[in-house]
């Protein structure tokens, strides 16, 4: 009784659900048979679409590859830190010289001349320099020029320098192959200038009244003032008409750097001497003062001549300055070398330490009373061990 009660009360419900659920399979049945079942043969090479994905990475190839709109350029560095840093030589020393003197001259003012400066170089035309077969001379170079007249080989030696030593030296030196320069002097002067001053300087014509400097006296440049000149060489090429190179080439350089030649540099005076037959002749006797060149040299020995007075004049220079030190250390009771003992000095002669002469048998003066006196004991060994040590050698 119990169980059809139950069934009576839930038929109205389990009725419903069957009859939902059949409603619903027919009307699914329905639907699919309306869709088609033909399928268009275009179709089936179509790819099906990949879902959207927002975080899913995409690859954009439009417009690629693309350029830089500035392209880095690479970092070369210099072979030598001094490069880099713009650190260069102190002074480079050119000289002209002509076919008929680079074997004489030239070789001269090398060797005098070559171990106190930078770098020396000989400028020459490049007719005479095969002439005279300038390859077996032991220069450390040698520049010829095709261009052989004479008033344009100063230009030619300019233009050389600006093209290939602006940045390796600080000061320039040009001169005649007939002129000895005093390198000691030079360099020292040189050494104490700033690289940041412009410099032309030399010695004035005072007798030819020209407010230029002379080559036969030397004319130094600095390098600020070559790299004005090395803009006007074309100017200076063109105006060259005078006779006389030094006219020539120091219009040029006034022309460029509106520098006059000056004979002053930082207080010190840059002297020269032209040396005439008899002074050449008794170069010995002759007394020698500062100057930085003698020129109008006409053989070679005078150059060697002239080296030797001077080289011997600076050596005795040099000791008289040591003696003035050595005085001043005794005075000032200073031990030199720097930390050593000062030596020792006996009051008096009983201070002394006195020297024992011997030989293999006898002893010299052993005392104030004694003159001679025979060897015995150990130093009669020690002496006749030392005269067969002695004989062996």
């Amino acid at each position: 009784m119990g169980l059809l009660r139950i069934i009576r009360q839930k038929s109205s419900s389990m009725s419903s659900l069957c009859l939902g659920l059949l409603v619903s399979y027919f009307l699914c049945l329905s639907l699919n048979s309306r869709c088609t079942n033909e399928i268009d043969s275009n179709r089936l090479n179509e790819k099906v679409p990949e879902p959207h994905d927002d975080y899913e990475p995409r690859i954009n190839l439009a417009g690629k590859p693309q350029r830089a709109k500035k392209v880095p350029q690479n970092l070369v560095r210099p072979r030598y830190y001094s490069t880099e840093l713009g650190i260069k030589e102190r002074l480079f020393m050119g000289v002209l010289t002509s076919e008929s003197t680079v074997r004489s001259h030239a070789v001269a003012i090398n060797k005098t001349s070559s171990h106190l400066v930078d770098k020396i170089m000989f400028f020459m035309d490049a007719g005479g320099a095969e002439k005279a077969n300038v390859i077996t001379l032991k220069l450390p170079g040698i520049v010829g020029f095709v261009d052989a007249q004479p008033h344009l080989k100063p230009f030619h030696m300019l233009k050389y320098l600006t093209d290939n030593f602006l940045e390796e030296y600080d000061f320039f030196f040009i001169s005649k192959d007939s002129t000895y320069i005093n390198a000691d002097i030079l360099s020292s002067l040189v050494k104490a200038i700033s690289v940041s001053v412009d410099i032309h300087a030399g010695s004035l014509q005072v007798a030819d009244s020209s407010p230029y400097c002379g080559l036969d006296g030397g004319i130094l440049l600095s390098n600020s003032v070559l790299r004005k000149v090395q803009t006007s060489l074309d100017w200076c090429v063109k105006n060259s008409y005078s006779d006389f190179d030094d006219d020539n080439v120091g219009r040029c350089i006034l022309h460029a750097s509106q520098l006059p030649c000056v004979q002053i540099i930082g207080g010190n005076v840059l002297k020269n001497k032209k040396l005439n037959e008899y002074e050449l002749q008794n170069l010995e006797n002759l007394t020698f003062g500062d100057e930085l060149a003698y020129y109008k040299l006409n053989d070679e020995k005078f150059f060697y001549k002239l080296h030797l007075s001077l080289s011997k004049k600076r050596l005795s220079e040099t000791q008289a300055e040591l003696q003035k030190l050595e005085r001043s250390l005794e005075l000032s009771d200073l031990s030199w070398p720097p930390g050593s003992y000062p030596p020792r000095r006996p009051k008096t002669r009983f201070d002394v330490i006195p020297w024992l002469h011997f030989d293999v048998q006898k002893a010299y003066l052993p005392s104030d009373f004694v003159n001679v006196q025979p060897l015995s004991g150990a130093d009669l060994l020690d002496a006749q061990s030392a005269g067969i040590w002695i004989s062996l050698q």
